[in-house]
């Protein structure tokens, strides 16, 4: 594994990306980026990475010259590729590093695109000279270590169905870091159930007890295909009802296209700066109705006593 081309540039709000030139790396940045490589591969490979695909075919074209295009074609897509970044960024996102990176390892041919940040500003390491004597040296502006990338895009995908693979720190990645690079990332498998449920919900909230009992005998596939199942159940879901649902679901922000029942389901209910939560099915104790005076009132039905907790 080697990296034949590699740039980088500083991306923040408001910042003006330079021409972009070949950058000098030497073997312990280039293990340091082989690792965030092979981290991006590993979440993919486990289903930590959602599925994505681009949307913007001049997008993927700039891709596809980070992957194979001329040297200038490299640095020109890498630029494009920062000042379209920088555009999407406002003073709410953290300012970092991207770094355009083209790997060659046997015959496989990959890009990298890697938003990286300072996570610690002073920091130190353990150094071993050469008599063996070990020192140690401060370091500054430390960057986020492989596993941790705040942001990251790899192409190509190993995944059947999916264009790019993205990384995020977060939980439910950023929007604005795969929409700046024409990328967009399907909803995962797990966070589907709840999105099929709300959608459920919405449209048909007498029927959505009975979904969330029906959702665990089902198999993991696709929303139209999950609401076919349960219909045999849930005779209300007809034909018409399914394909507004399935239609609602692939039209988010994140689209909808796999649903993985078995997922554990929540529910939370929020009034005003109180929130209740727990699993959908023992949800079904907490009720609500409106009083004489106009406030709401909550009941919760449960077996236990009730205990009381400061966080």
């Amino acid at each position: 594994m080697r990296i034949s081309h590699m740039t980088y540039t500083r991306v923040a709000h408001k910042i003006t990306p330079p021409a972009l030139v070949a950058r000098a790396h030497s073997e312990g940045i280039d293990k340091f980026l082989f690792d965030h490589h092979r981290a991006l591969l590993a979440k993919a490979q486990n289903s930590d990475s959602p599925m994505a695909f681009f949307y913007d075919l001049e997008a993927k074209k700039l891709f596809q010259q980070l992957q194979a295009g001329s040297d200038h074609e490299f640095y020109a897509a890498a630029h494009t590729l920062a000042a379209k970044l920088v555009g999407e960024m406002d003073g709410r996102m953290e300012p970092g590093l991207l770094i355009c990176l083209r790997i060659i390892d046997g015959n496989t041919r990959s890009a990298a695109v890697l938003k990286l940040q300072v996570v610690t500003p002073n920091s130190a390491i353990l150094e071993r000279l050469d008599s063996g004597e070990e020192i140690l040296e401060a370091v500054t502006d430390v960057l986020d270590a492989p596993g941790e990338l705040q942001k990251g895009t790899l192409v190509d995908d190993p995944r059947i169905g999916s264009d790019v693979v993205v990384g995020d720190k977060l939980t439910k990645d950023a929007l604005y870091f795969p929409r700046a690079l024409g990328i967009r990332t399907e909803a995962r498998a797990r966070e589907g159930t709840a999105e099929l449920v709300t959608a459920v919900s919405n449209r048909l909230p007498s029927l959505t007890a009975r979904i969330v009992d029906a959702l665990p005998s089902v198999e993991e596939t696709a929303p139209a295909e999950v609401l076919a199942t349960i219909s045999a159940e849930v005779p209300e879901l007809t034909d018409a009802v399914r394909s507004e649902i399935a239609s609602v679901l692939e039209q988010q922000q994140r689209p909808v296209r796999r649903i993985d029942p078995k997922a554990p389901l929540k529910q939370v209910v929020r009034a005003g700066a109180i929130s209740i939560n727990g699993p959908a099915a023992a949800m079904r104790s907490v009720t609500w109705e409106r009083q004489p005076d106009g406030q709401w009132r909550i009941t919760i039905d449960v077996p236990e006593e009730p205990v009381r907790e400061y966080r």
